[in-house]
């Protein structure tokens, strides 16, 4: 590179525009790399909750149909043949 004084001011601001430049354009490639990982991230999450409200829909469907089938154990005879429809 050339003794700092041989350069002109022109130069130097130019080389002060390119260096802003590259730190900017660094910054938003930073900025996008960081909102991809949240989106994973956020996606991760989502399948996680989505599967644990499959399971818990099956959960209460078994708990119903096994809350009904015991039901006619308990039930007074009039109403079990109510539910024999």
């Amino acid at each position: 590179m050339t003794d700092s004084g041989d350069r002109s001011i022109a130069s130097v601001l130019q080389s002060i525009l390119r260096n802003i430049e590259h730190i900017v354009r660094s910054e938003i490639r930073l900025a996008k790399a960081e909102v991809r990982d949240e989106v994973d991230k956020a996606g991760q999450a989502s399948e996680i909750l989505v599967g644990g409200a499959v399971l818990g829909a099956y959960s209460i469907g078994l708990f119903l149909f096994f809350a009904g089938i015991s039901s006619r154990w308990w039930l007074p005879p009039e109403w079990r043949r109510s539910l024999s429809v």
